[in-house]
């Protein structure tokens, strides 16, 4: 958010410390008034990146999510698979 408060601080004519409680002020009533799932690009926006770097974020982010999942799928087929296995050769 160092951008931010030293553009607050030179635009406003106050304190870089003004500046940066200006500026958690800000970014608290934005997410006060957003879903949650809304908190990481704000937080991306606010230290300087932009909304499409925010939605990247989160897409790389929801890829691992699924990527994890899907290994999780696989060890439990494989494990019921195998739990068949050994049921049918048991008969």
């Amino acid at each position: 958010m160092n951008e931010l408060v030293k553009e607050i601080s030179l635009k406003a004519g106050i304190t870089e410390e003004q500046a940066a409680k200006a500026a958690l002020t800000v970014s608290d009533y934005l997410k006060a008034r957003t879903p949650h799932l809304m908190h990481e690009q704000l937080e991306v926006i606010l230290n300087g990146g932009t909304l499409s770097d925010a939605f990247k974020k989160k897409l790389e982010t929801l890829r691992e999510d699924v990527e994890d999942a899907a290994r999780n799928f696989g060890k439990k087929a494989e494990e019921f698979a195998s739990d068949i296995k050994k049921k049918f050769q048991k008969q």
